[in-house]
């Protein structure tokens, strides 16, 4: 009778430690908003970093720069471009920006790229990747609109990747242009432009403090019991 007793307070227990772990906010984790006179080339020390906006007080997030064959620069966007018109990603043309998490693991869904073009001969296909893999996949590839009157959300879909703890760092590319080399796809701030945005569930993980009072209850609760039945 006993063992069962104590089988059911363990069971309970677990659960209810379970809730407590797994408890998650979602929302947004952090926000890149491109400001001011901004400049990109081929070379990540001279680009422009753009620190973040807005990030969620349990994560850390790096600068987002943008690498390009060309050097360009512009005002309230983060230039990107001019994009091929090659089908397949040029794997050396992206924007990448990073998020550490500092006590807990995350579980991402999604990334908003504010795009801004001009010409309307711009990119039609747009891909997410990650450092967990190396950039060696796809997370999420998605159509564009070649929309030059103004600024577009390119929603990516990261929740394949399940839960990540620590760092990790996201490159977006655009290809498949209209016409090769004769327009850009900037992280824009104009036109209603929100700039870059990284979406998930911050699991909240219990205070030490949190932990003893919970583990005192369960011994305080198991004593009880024992009472009784004795």
């Amino acid at each position: 009778m006993k063992s069962k007793l104590i089988k059911n307070i363990f069971v309970s227990a677990a659960m209810t430690f379970a809730a407590f772990t797994n408890v998650a906010n979602a929302g947004l984790i952090s926000q890149w908003q491109v400001n001011g006179f901004n400049e990109t080339t081929n070379d990540p020390s001279t680009t422009a970093q753009i620190s973040a906006h807005y990030s969620d007080p349990v994560v850390t997030a790096g600068n987002l720069f943008s690498l390009t064959q060309f050097d360009t620069n512009n005002t309230d966007v983060l230039p990107h471009g001019m994009v091929t018109s090659s089908p397949l990603a040029d794997l050396s043309e992206y924007v990448q920006f990073g998020i550490t998490s500092t006590s807990t693991a995350i579980e991402y869904s999604s990334v908003d790229y504010w795009l801004q073009s001009y010409l309307g001969t711009g990119a039609q296909t747009a891909s997410i990747r990650s450092s967990l893999d190396g950039y060696a996949n796809d997370i999420d590839v998605v159509d564009v609109l070649t929309d030059s009157t103004q600024a577009q959300k390119v929603m990516f879909d990261l929740t394949t990747i399940g839960q990540v703890s620590g760092a990790i760092d996201f490159r977006v590319y655009f290809y498949n242009a209209v016409s090769s080399d004769t327009d850009w796809a900037d992280l824009s701030s104009l036109d209603g432009g929100e700039g870059l945005k990284l979406y998930g569930e911050v699991a909240q993980v219990p205070e030490p403090s949190t932990l003893a009072i919970f583990a005192l209850g369960m011994i305080g609760l198991i004593s009880r019991r024992f009472k009784k039945q004795s």
